[in-house]
């Protein structure tokens, strides 16, 4: 068991990495009209590095591939300390989850295990070269942030994520948003009224992923962006988006993205995902 707390310091590093300054991290009353915890929630993905960290020095032993996932359930107030708990399973996988000591509320939950390789084929996506010497640097950057994440999936899982918040979030599922939620939703957005958060993060990559990302040489890194398909209720959408990536043109991890849009009855600053 690993008790965890974070810092106002620790949400302005991992915005400054990963480009997502939503102001439920940084403004207690636009967090608590918009998630009602009484202050700033943690960004999700920067308490799943707490996980991660935890758990990539295990020996894992006779897998080619591997995949850890994890679901969302509750915001996760910066005020509260946590507790991270695992167990491993009979079947070897190590089942994980991330609970608040003030309520006993599970915010995350999740699992750790052997694999088999991903059974879809991304021969056909469209794939996004990134300058190696701009890939290196960001990496360089990331690790210089959050120096015990230091496995290669992980940090290729948060510079992948990076990259989707800064270059692609606003566009990715535009005309979905505009047709279940109307023309007006890039006013919805910047208002308050429409809010986006992720909902679940899975990652599935090859064991040549599980040394450190110093140890990587990369000659050539590039992704692809694959929607899926788009759950609607009245008042939120539900999708997902597949992020592989080729390092070297070899497939080597799938970064698995879930988000949820939904209207919200407050009018405040705008809010972007989670």
């Amino acid at each position: 068991m690993q008790v965890l707390s974070f810092e106002s310091d620790s949400l302005r590093s991992w915005a400054q990495f990963s480009g997502d300054f939503n102001p439920i991290h940084f403004d207690d009353e636009v967090a608590d009209q918009a998630i009602g915890q009484g202050g700033v929630v943690v960004h999700g993905m920067l308490a799943m590095l707490s996980i991660k960290a935890a758990q990539h020095d295990i020996a894992w032993h006779g897998g080619e591939w591997f995949k850890w996932n994890a679901m969302l359930r509750k915001a996760m107030p910066l005020r509260y300390t946590y507790v991270i708990e695992s167990r491993v399973q009979q079947s070897g996988a190590i089942r994980f989850k991330l609970t608040a000591k003030n309520d006993s509320e599970a915010k995350i939950t999740g699992a750790f295990a052997v694999t088999t390789p991903p059974v879809v084929d991304f021969c056909s996506a469209e794939r996004l070269s990134v300058d190696v010497l701009t890939a290196e640097s960001e990496l360089a950057v990331f690790q210089s942030l959050f120096p015990a994440a230091s496995a290669a999936w992980v940090a290729i899982d948060a510079f992948v994520f990076s990259r989707y918040i800064r270059y692609h979030a606003k566009s990715a599922f535009q005309s979905e948003l505009q047709q279940h939620f109307g023309d007006g939703c890039d006013a919805d957005i910047s208002s308050g009224r429409l809010v986006t958060m992720q909902t679940y993060h899975n990652d599935c990559f090859s064991k040549s992923m599980l040394g450190p990302v110093s140890a990587l040489s990369i000659t050539r890194i590039e992704y692809a962006l694959v929607k899926a398909d788009v759950v609607l209720t009245d008042d939120s959408l539900f999708t997902s988006i597949d992020i592989p990536v080729w390092i070297n043109g070899t497939l080597v991890q799938v970064v698995q993205i879930g988000l949820m849009a939904r209207k919200t009855s407050f009018v405040t600053t705008g809010i972007r995902s989670q």
